[in-house]
């Protein structure tokens, strides 16, 4: 099965992994019965297929869970210059490695990620990586960000990560503006400028292609310069529907104070008198009736 993987992954053509796709899977079937180092290369193995299509989220589960069953309760670490032997080299997987953990991994995960022994001997020899995702974790994100992009160049020429690394690196940034702004309801563009080491105007552009791509629920307010979160608007139609219902509450209770004050002081407002016709006056006619009708209503009980 690594034979084949191997046959796929080092071609003069590039890397073709989608045929060796089925050896891997058989290889998989029977992973518990592996020694440690093969059942690392299994996983690895299978991590970089679903890199090739584009599964970062797989990619980094399978590529940080290489800990055989076998070796649970165990305290030695993982071997990694035997496992990536045939395959690639340490920096390069720990460069893959910290990669895909800045992209896709929760702060839970990523705190976890960083306390796993394993990984701690993997980033002893990559100090920059290591600070990179340490900083990150740490909101440090400007030095996080600029470890990154020291890194670039090399990630550009990396035979499994090339295809993958411009957008995995822009993944990161959105991520650690996402990030950045969660806490707050107001943040000024210079501030987030100050923070990122770039210009305001710069800041709003890529603002807003993230509010266009739906990755933060914001908008710009350009009048003060500020990205202002869209349940600050909520907050605010809600205080005033609740200052209106506090106004018409007022109102309410001062006409019903109103009332009874001037029930207690035997303020009464009596109901108009009823027009009495003068002696040998007559009703038009058709208005006798009516007349009649009023003067009955009008009489005290």
């Amino acid at each position: 099965c690594m034979q084949a993987f191997q046959f796929a992954a080092f071609q003069e053509s590039g890397p073709n992994l989608s045929i060796c796709a089925p050896y891997v899977q058989r290889l998989e079937q029977v992973a518990d019965a592996l020694s440690p180092v093969d059942y690392a290369r299994a996983k690895i193995a299978s991590g970089l297929i679903a890199l090739d299509k584009r599964h970062y989220r797989q990619a980094t589960q399978l590529l940080t869970g290489l800990r055989s069953p076998a070796l649970a309760g165990n305290a030695t670490t993982l071997d990694f210059a035997a496992i990536l032997e045939p395959i690639m080299r340490i920096g390069d997987f720990a460069q893959l490695l910290a990669l895909l953990a800045l992209s896709q991994l929760d702060r839970p995960a990523l705190e976890k990620f960083l306390s796993n022994p394993d990984f701690k001997v993997l980033f002893e020899t990559e100090a920059e990586l290591r600070g990179a995702v340490t900083g990150f974790h740490e909101c440090h994100y400007y030095d996080a960000l600029s470890k990154l992009a020291g890194r670039t160049a090399q990630m550009r020429l990396d035979l499994f990560l090339a295809p993958h690394a411009t957008g995995l690196l822009q993944t990161v940034r959105s991520k650690a503006i996402r990030q950045f702004v969660a806490p707050f309801v107001t943040v000024q563009l210079s501030k987030m400028a100050t923070v990122f080491r770039t210009t305001p105007a710069e800041v709003e552009k890529e603002l807003a292609l993230m509010i266009r791509n739906r990755e933060i629920d914001a908008r710009i307010d350009k009048t003060r310069g500020a990205l202002q979160a869209a349940h600050a608007d909520q907050d605010e139609q809600a205080a005033l529907k609740a200052a209106a219902l506090a106004q018409e509450t007022v109102e309410d209770t001062e006409m019903a104070l109103r009332v009874l004050s001037m029930y207690r002081n035997g303020v009464v407002v009596q109901p108009a008198a009823p027009q009495v016709m003068p002696a040998g006056a007559s009703y038009p006619a058709g208005a006798a009736a009516a007349a009649a009708a009023g003067g009955a209503a009008a009489q005290p009980y």
